[in-house]
């Protein structure tokens, strides 16, 4: 993506009141922006908007097998015979 289409991104999440994170190049720690920095520095800061918590449904089978699925549906509907759990919901857990 390119640094303009990418600053236009972040400011209209802002606007938005989304969350937009920043991090130093070299550090991977995201901090939460409360501006933006309207010099943009994309040889030391980059900025994202902050991405939302992976979720899916997983079917879980014998012998530690498992398989994640993009809806309930789909994970019921693909579902063997041999699950041991259908469609348990996962949702990740973030550090806020």
């Amino acid at each position: 993506m390119s640094e303009l289409k990418t600053a236009v991104e972040v400011a209209q999440a802002l606007e938005r009141g989304e969350v937009v994170e920043y991090c130093w190049h070299g550090d991977a720690t995201w901090r939460k922006a409360r501006s933006y920095n309207w010099s943009w520095f994309p040889d030391r800061i980059i900025y994202r908007i902050k991405p939302k918590p992976l979720e899916c449904w997983v079917n879980v089978y014998s012998k530690g097998g498992s398989q994640a699925h993009s809806s309930e549906s789909d994970a019921r509907e693909f579902a063997s015979r041999d699950a041991l759990r259908v469609a348990v919901h996962m949702r990740e857990v973030t550090n806020d």
